[in-house]
């Protein structure tokens, strides 16, 4: 799916053009807006320089692919590389640059692939930018096939099975439906000529027509019967091109419609195709096989970058005070409290008092001195100490007598001015020979045991 900046984009340039809407065919291209046909893509291109345009494949050219139920290929990519291997096995080793487009499942239907058969993409963009074409989408023609058919016969959309056939470009293509959800996708080719009365002037209107004869019947009819597996499915027939029908009234099939290519066009204004189902689905593009994140996906990464920016504004402001801050206080200065006093509530005395006496206290003067007094050898197992209270360390030394040189060294750090061993003894393990565990307690001045 397109994102809403393509779309924008896109809108501003077709602005002030006509959008022609092509059918790509196996006997080349055709104008459905002016009638015209085309016998290469290039020519169309020459004679409509700087116009706008949406492509759709004929079925004549296609190559649908379905996986098997349950097999690990829902992701887009996944699903090409399978129907690329499958397809070059088939066709080939000319088939590896066929382009390829992944189409989603719809409502729990079966996700596909499609391949257009002899393609050459490179060589429609170098048409498309040397006569500066504006190209929306190449797509296949039939899901919209598919759409108009539901729409003219809803009950297929709503029986538990039903199948939907159309007939366009000498092929059948026949869709097993399961309450509006595609699960099986298949094409018959059908013997062809031209419409009776078609105009050689204008061979749009004889576009590979299928002839009402015995073979095309006995496809269609074997087609359908090797597809309904039940009896009481409903079977409805579009069919796509000028002459009389008289295939799908000698095969006993309710014809929905006769759809001329002239009409192709009307199908959908724009290059996106409605899904056979309630739900839409990402646009179906060769020249963008993976589909493309949806509004809601776009709508979610806005709100997220909408946060992200909103996050950072803050951020910066926060930054911005607290350098505001510090450039007016002088370097290494200390908080100090208000000239008045600090009002505490009634009650609160004590509370307020230890608080105090947390905030005062040289923490990181007690921390380092501890720190400088230690020896090599020595590991240290705890550290105890509040604001206000003894210190009390607990260590391991790795010879004896190291104890009482870590005491002399912390008593001759600040804060200390009393440092005692209060305990030393052999370690209960054997691991450290000729060491020993102890305990020193240390006081400030003016504090009492």
């Amino acid at each position: 799916m397109l994102s809403p900046l393509d779309r924008l984009w896109r809108a501003a340039r077709r602005r002030g053009r006509r959008t022609h809407a092509l059918l790509w065919a196996a006997d080349g291209v055709h104008d459905l807006a002016d009638g015209r046909h085309h016998a290469r893509f290039e020519d169309w291109c020459a004679a409509h320089n700087g116009r706008a345009c949406h492509v759709r494949v004929s079925d004549g050219l296609l190559i649908d692919l379905l996986p098997e139920p349950g097999t690990p290929l829902q992701a887009g990519r996944a699903r090409l590389q399978w129907a690329q291997r499958v397809v070059a096995h088939y066709h080939g080793p000319e088939s590896a640059t066929w382009p390829l487009v992944a189409w989603p499942a719809a409502g729990g239907g079966a996700p596909g692939v499609s391949a257009w058969r002899g393609a050459d993409l490179a060589a429609l963009q170098d048409s498309v930018r040397r006569h500066g074409v504006m190209l929306d989408a190449v797509a296949p023609l039939w899901p919209a096939l598919l759409q108009r058919l539901l729409k003219v016969r809803p009950a297929l959309a709503t029986a538990p099975d039903s199948i939907a056939l159309w007939i366009e470009g000498g092929c059948a293509g026949i869709a097993t439906l399961q309450r509006g959800r595609l699960v099986g996708l298949q094409r018959r080719r059908l013997p062809v000529a031209q419409a009776a009365g078609a105009d050689p002037a204008n061979p749009t209107a004889g576009h590979a027509t299928p002839a009402g004869t015995d073979d095309a019947v006995a496809t269609l009819q074997r087609l359908v019967d090797e597809t309904r597996q039940g009896a009481g499915w409903p079977v409805a027939m579009l069919w796509v091109g000028t002459g009389a029908p008289t295939v799908a009234q000698a095969a006993g099939l309710d014809l929905a419609g006769v759809l001329p290519l002239s009409e192709l066009a009307a199908l959908r204004a724009g290059p996106a195709l409605q899904w056979p189902t309630r739900q839409v689905s990402p646009q179906i593009d060769f020249m963008r096989p993976l589909p493309r994140p949806g509004a809601l996906a776009w709508m979610a990464c806005a709100a997220s970058l909408a946060l992200l920016a909103t996050a950072a504004i803050e951020a910066r402001a926060a930054f911005n005070l607290r350098a505001a801050a510090q450039a007016l206080a002088p370097p290494g200065a200390k908080p100090q409290p208000p000239a008045g006093g600090t009002r505490v509530a009634p009650g609160r005395q004590a509370e307020s008092a230890v608080w105090v006496a947390q905030a005062a206290h040289p923490w990181a003067q007690v921390m380092l001195a501890s720190e400088r007094a230690s020896l090599p050898g020595v590991t240290w197992q705890s550290l105890e100490h509040e604001a206000g209270g003894e210190l009390r360390l607990r260590g391991r030394s790795a010879q004896p007598g190291q104890a009482r040189a870590v005491a002399a060294a912390l008593r001759r750090q600040g804060p200390w001015s009393e440092v005692w061993v209060v305990r030393q003894e052999a370690p209960d393990e054997g691991n450290i020979k000729g060491g020993e565990q102890f305990e020193i307690v240390a006081r400030s001045a003016g504090q009492r045991p």
